[in-house]
């Protein structure tokens, strides 16, 4: 009996028409997801990754391409190969618009907000930290605000301001105040580390988020005249932490 062949869903090949720095970031990023599925599609069926996978350069409008190679990249169209784009695309992304230095504070502060709607915790702060890189990517701002190790001075520089940043614009106002002297007083490691600073956001926002679950819950049950011991307040907390991890 002949087996079923796996049905995939068709793949959309990335492509670009317009070579600007908005354009190339939603290009790295489709391309990024687009090369994901071809690697699922092969492990599957066997097939070479390399021969399933369409270049980059095959994916430039030709114009597109011809301009790149002779005036960017000083090259013959037929010599440009996918590094060399790229490259090239990567370092564009990686600079501000016309080498102008926008206002960040007043960017990130219109632009990035913390989702109070979201009671998952865990959720609500991936939320948060993804929009902020996405704003750091369709700005051109990664040499300044971008993810990784701060190996020198230049990167420690770089993630202080990020995660500057990233506190910042915390709400609401008691865990960000509560943020802030954690940092500034006993984890200091979260001034220069986005990983320190995610992890120490999740702890203290998720203490606030079940102080107030216990407060809304109590004043709910509680008749006008009871109060809860010491021992019953232990037992909610306790319950609804379980019901957090959940």
């Amino acid at each position: 009996m002949a087996m079923p062949q796996p049905i995939f869903e068709v793949t959309r090949v990335p492509s670009r028409k317009i070579w600007s720095q908005s354009a190339i970031t939603t290009f790295l990023r489709e391309r990024k997801q687009y090369e994901s599925k071809v690697i699922e599609q092969y492990r599957v069926t066997g097939e070479v990754q390399a021969a399933v996978t369409r270049s980059i350069r095959s994916t430039l409008e030709p114009r597109v391409l011809e301009h790149v190679a002779h005036y960017i990249l000083k090259q013959d169209a037929a010599n440009v190969s996918d590094d060399m784009l790229v490259a090239e695309m990567k370092r564009k992304v990686g600079t501000m618009v016309n080498g102008r230095v926008p206002d960040v504070t007043q960017l990130f502060g219109r632009e990035l907000k913390m989702d109070l709607s979201q009671v998952d915790v865990g959720a609500r702060i991936a939320a948060y930290f993804m929009k902020f890189d996405q704003l750091v990517e369709d700005n051109g701002l990664t040499s300044m605000l971008g993810r990784g190790v701060a190996i020198d001075e230049q990167g420690r520089q770089r993630m202080k301001l990020r995660c500057k940043l990233l506190l910042r614009i915390v709400t609401p106002e008691m865990l960000k105040v509560d943020l802030t002297r954690l940092v500034e007083l006993t984890h200091r490691d979260a001034k220069i580390s986005d990983l320190a600073l995610h992890d120490l956001m999740i702890e203290r926002a998720t203490r606030q988020q079940l102080y107030h679950l216990m407060q809304a819950e109590m004043k709910n049950t509680a008749g006008p005249r009871s109060k809860e011991t010491p021992a019953a307040v232990v037992k909610t907390l306790q319950r609804l932490a379980k019901q957090q991890q959940q």
